[in-house]
């Protein structure tokens, strides 16, 4: 199991759940993954990839997620998409990194991380950052969904994602929502929390520290 993957899910088919990281940059250390969407009509929750093992090193290539499609859910279902994610104590050394959600959504909680490191985890990308996550409210109908949209994500004492040798383009803007800028735990429906860079709990996000790459980013 590696290198690209083409990923449907629909109201008959919503597994795998989960890609161990291992698996997925076995060939050549390059990760591809288009995903479609086909309102699954079901709670879905996906990490694309997540390092199966605390305290382990990783060295990957050229990594990149595409999502698209459409999620019309009810209104009580709670979906996420992880692009990569860690556990304990890992070092994970990246090439190129690109995250793309264009998802259609219109009801329920939706959580789209493009990258998250916690628990003492390092993430370092040594290329360019590309994260256009435009998550989109569907307004045909009576849409309460709400969303948090995160790019670069780091949690937790120790925990750190570096990005000093590359282009950086964040957008976690998300489409026909309510911006809450508010730190709290709620969201109003129709609300989303576009945190593109975010560092929480003692986690560190370190991005163009030199200043002599560009940066782009857009959201909170």
């Amino acid at each position: 199991i590696a290198g690209n993957y083409n990923l449907l899910y629909t109201s008959t088919k919503i597994d795998p759940k989960l890609f161990n990281l291992s698996d997925v940059i076995y060939n050549d250390g390059n990760y591809n993954a288009n995903v479609t969407i086909d309102n699954p009509n079901q709670p879905l929750v996906v990490y694309f990839a997540k390092s199966e093992s605390d305290g382990k090193s990783y060295n990957i290539g050229d990594y990149s997620i595409n999502i698209h499609g459409n999620n019309i859910s009810n209104p009580n279902y709670y979906n996420a998409f992880y692009g990569l994610t860690t556990k304990k104590n890992n070092t994970i050394s990246l090439k190129n990194f690109s995250y793309i959600n264009s998802l259609t959504i219109s009801n329920g909680h939706n959580n789209s991380t493009a990258l998250l490191a916690s628990d003492g985890s390092n993430i370092t990308i040594n290329g360019k950052i590309y994260i256009d996550s435009l998550v989109e409210m569907d307004t045909n109908g009576t849409g309460t969904a709400t969303a948090a949209n995160n790019g670069l994500y780091a949690e937790g004492d120790g925990t750190s994602i570096t990005a000093n040798n590359g282009d950086v383009y964040i957008n976690t803007y998300t489409k026909n929502f309510l911006e809450v800028l508010e730190h709290n735990n709620t969201y109003p429906d129709g609300g989303a929390k576009s945190d593109a860079i975010s560092a929480k709990y003692g986690g560190q996000v370190i991005v163009n520290q030199t200043g002599q790459h560009k940066l782009n980013v857009m959201g909170n």
